[in-house]
C-alpha cells in the first residue's frame, strides 16, 4: 500500500506547525515550504509534472531535507516510473535511515521491479 499524498501534506503541515514555533528556524526554511506545500497541491490535483518541478526546488533550497526527496518518490510512484521513485526514495533514506514510511514505499517499488 503506497502512503498517500494526503499523508504526505499532512507530514508537511506538522512540519510547518512545528517551525512556527520557532521562529528563526521557519524564517530559514519558509520558501523550502512553500515548495514542498506547493507540490503537494500539484500531486493532490494529478499535476505530477509541476508537482516535480516543486519538489527539485525545495531540493536545490535545502538539499539535506528528506521531506522533498519522499514526497518526489510518492510522485514518481504513483506516476509508475518506478525507478525514478526508487531513486528518490534512496536519496530520502540516505538523509532520514529511520523514517518508516520512506523504508516501506522503497520496499514496494522493489518488489514491484522484481527485485
Amino acid at each position: 500500500m503506497l502512503r498517500s499524498p494526503i499523508l504526505i501534506c499532512a507530514t508537511a503541515l506538522l512540519l510547518i506547525l512545528i517551525l512556527i514555533l520557532c521562529p528563526a528556524a521557519a524564517a530559514e526554511n519558509e520558501s523550502v515550504f512553500f515548495h514542498i506545500n506547493e507540490g503537494c497541491d500539484y500531486v493532490e490535483a494529478r499535476q505530477y509534472t509541476k508537482g516535480i518541478a516543486s519538489f527539485d526546488r525545495a531540493i536545490e533550497l535545502e538539499p539535506e531535507f528528506s521531506l522533498p526527496w519522499y514526497n518526489k518518490g510518492v510522485t514518481f510512484h504513483e506516476m509508475r516510473r518506478y525507478d525514478e521513485a526508487l531513486e528518490s526514495y534512496d536519496q530520502a533514506v540516505a538523509l532520514d535511515p529511520y523514517n518508516p514510511d520512506t523504508l516501506f514505499n522503497r520496499g514496494i517499488v522493489l518488489q514491484t521491479l522484481g527485485r
